[in-house]
């Protein structure tokens, strides 16, 4: 019962930060802001920036100052917050009478609770009316950003989580990347017996540890559980998450993860990686501009697909990943079309191709004639992509900000040692009670 509690709470944290949203924001008019007949519109952007990261946040700053410069009758002003922050920051901002003119957001769950409080203004217009800003984006670039039948904001990158690897390290010890989890289980004490940490790993922030149990997941029951749990709200206790509980305990009992894993910062378990400490990290691919910054590991980066569940029924085909960066405008804002000559500015081919070559993500829209430049891990990336039959989004965007977040404390608890089915069956209580509390409000 007191675990139930705990669930709750995190839950009812970010059920808070909603109500505040509507409370604050619904059926309430902007106030006028005086604005000297001198002087540039400005524009007030807010992203979610990881101090880990820093390739990604310096070149999303450039690509503004250099809208900046082209536009002296315009200046956007960029605030980076980190995203732990951002998920909470962005309800009570775009529910204030002042929200930003231009934000950032996740896909999924994250982004249609703000279309669904009427925060968010369509773009699908403005993209009809321009053509040719409209055919700058690949087929599907809209799908995961688009709620009843109108597209909310625009791409600048597409993610998924891989395996990245130190081919140094595989190379002297003659390990090929593991095609299983027990085949990763397998090599842990050869990598431990030369001084290896098998897999970086930091969960401090339970996002991380949410990713790589949602990605477990797909490979051992397949996407139906999730499915089922997006149609019905209900479905945590499956035999599917719970077997994916007991696979992670399992990396964890033979010592696949660092020493004190749930205490250490993503930053921490990424610098283990690149500065050849570990031996490979599960990521997303927005981990790859970094990689540029370590000596150690600098074009020596290998990757492969999320290894499988032996007996699992999962497909490799299967990716978990998103549309990434992408850029919506608030329906209060008194800027759109500023706001709008500044998205579209994003999107132009020549920022694109600054964006994907400086980060080495990949590509949602045009960039031009000439391939990117782009690491070599990239391009692996890329080939691996070929056989891609379709994406699911991560947790903590498929379901927002209450569920998703919810599901990743979830995850820390079990690696903590909570038995599986109890975290689980805990989660499903928690999330029942929530959305007939819910429905009681209303």
């Amino acid at each position: 019962m007191i675990r139930i509690g705990v669930n709750i709470r995190y839950v009812g944290t970010w059920l808070l930060a909603v109500v505040l949203f509507f409370v604050l924001g619904c059926g309430q008019e902007s106030k006028e802001v005086s604005k000297a007949e001198e002087g540039p519109t400005v524009v007030r952007a807010v992203f979610w920036g990881v101090a880990a990261l820093r390739t990604t946040t310096n070149v999303l700053q450039d690509i503004t100052d250099g809208f900046n410069k082209a536009h002296p009758d315009i200046h956007v002003e960029v605030e980076f917050i980190p995203v732990p922050d951002y998920k909470t920051r962005a309800f009570l901002e775009m529910g204030s009478d002042n929200p930003p003119d231009v934000f950032m957001t996740w896909a999924g769950g994250f982004l249609e609770t703000f279309v669904e409080g009427g925060k968010v203004f369509s773009l699908s217009e403005a993209l009809e009316n321009d053509l040719e800003w409209q055919k700058r984006f690949f087929p599907g670039a809209f799908d995961q950003l688009t709620v009843n039948d109108q597209i909310y904001a625009v791409p600048n990158a597409e993610v998924v989580t891989a395996l990245f690897y130190n081919k140094r390290i595989f190379k002297e010890l003659e390990l090929l990347p593991p095609a299983t989890f027990n085949d990763l289980i397998e090599m842990a004490p050869l990598l431990r017996s030369h001084g290896y940490i098998p897999l970086a790993f930091g969960n401090e922030e339970p996002w991380v540890g949410g990713m790589l149990a949602g990605v477990m997941a797909q490979r051992v029951g397949g996407l139906e559980p999730y499915r089922r749990l997006v149609k019905t709200g209900s479905g945590w206790g499956d035999q599917t998450y719970i077997e994916t509980g007991k696979l992670l305990q399992r990396l964890k009992n033979n010592n696949v993860f660092p020493e004190n894993f749930n205490s250490l910062t993503y930053g921490s378990a990424f610098e283990s990686f690149s500065e050849g400490r570990a031996a490979m990290i599960i990521m997303g691919s927005w981990i790859i501009p970094e990689f540029t910054h370590s000596a150690i590991v600098k074009d020596g980066v290998g990757v492969a697909p999320i290894p499988m569940v032996k007996g699992g029924k999962g497909k490799g085909s299967i990716w978990m990943g998103q549309v990434d960066r992408n850029l919506g405008i608030s329906t209060q804002s008194k800027n759109k079309e500023a706001a709008l000559k500044y998205l579209k500015w994003f999107s132009s081919p020549y920022e694109q191709r600054r964006l994907i070559e400086a980060t080495g993500n990949l590509m949602v829209a045009n960039i031009g004639e000439n391939p990117p430049r782009v690491p070599q891990v990239t391009l692996d990336l890329m080939g691996l992509l070929k056989y891609k039959q379709r994406t699911f989004l991560f947790y903590d965007v498929g379901f927002g900000q209450g569920v998703g977040v919810a599901f990743n404390r979830t995850i820390k608890e079990i690696l903590d040692g909570v038995p599986p089915k109890q975290a689980f069956g805990e989660l499903e209580e928690a999330v029942r009670m929530t959305r007939e509390s819910e429905q009681v409000k209303q």
